[in-house]
């Protein structure tokens, strides 16, 4: 009987027997192929798979000590950090890159922007229809500006005054309209 004999009749036995036998074959001839990259004796290739592993190794490490400085409440970084955006412990509140040289921190709420944006004065921004301070603010440098609030009328830090040596015209901070010649008050409008 013949292999197609075999096969009509349904005789496994014999083509598993030539499949065994060609395995067997196969495997003999191509005993000493081996892939390039297992071949570890060459120095070069060892040294690479090394290397790669050492480093994988470190950052591994060095994660994990992130990790555990993060978790712990403290992480410090040596030398100059970039980043994008800073996320100050809620999703909420976030510390980033204002426009031309400010810092901007935003919120849910809004946005604050502050900073140097040129050589003579220092700004501050904000998409909030006002501000609100907890405290009193004062000019140090004694330069009391009046300004114009969104319903028209003047606002005045301090006292504006309109003088020449001890004589002028002064609104006090209480709101009091005073004519001074010589030092001394000479009218008084009685407003404060």
């Amino acid at each position: 009987m013949g292999l197609i004999d075999n096969l009509k009749s349904g005789n496994m036995n014999t083509i598993l027997l030539i499949i065994i036998l060609i395995f067997i074959f196969h495997l003999y001839w191509t005993r000493d192929i081996k892939e390039p990259m297992a071949d570890a004796q060459d120095s070069a290739i060892e040294a690479s798979i090394k290397k790669i592993y050492k480093a994988d190794v470190e950052a591994i490490r060095n994660l994990s000590n992130i990790s555990k400085k993060l978790m712990e409440g403290g992480l410090t970084i040596p030398g100059k950090i970039t980043v994008d955006e800073i996320n100050i412990r809620d999703s909420n509140t976030k510390l980033l890159k204002g426009r031309e040289n400010t810092l901007k921190i935003q919120t849910n709420s809004g946005f604050l922007e502050a900073g140097p944006m040129n050589e003579e004065w220092c700004h501050i921004y904000t998409d909030r229809p006002k501000f609100a301070f907890d405290k009193n603010l004062w000019d140090v440098a004694k330069n009391y500006n009046p300004y114009v609030k969104s319903d028209g009328s003047i606002a005045i830090n301090g006292e504006f005054k309109a003088n020449n040596g001890g004589s002028g015209l002064i609104l006090q901070n209480d709101g009091n309209l005073v004519l001074y010649r010589n030092g001394k008050a000479v009218w008084a409008s009685g407003t404060g």
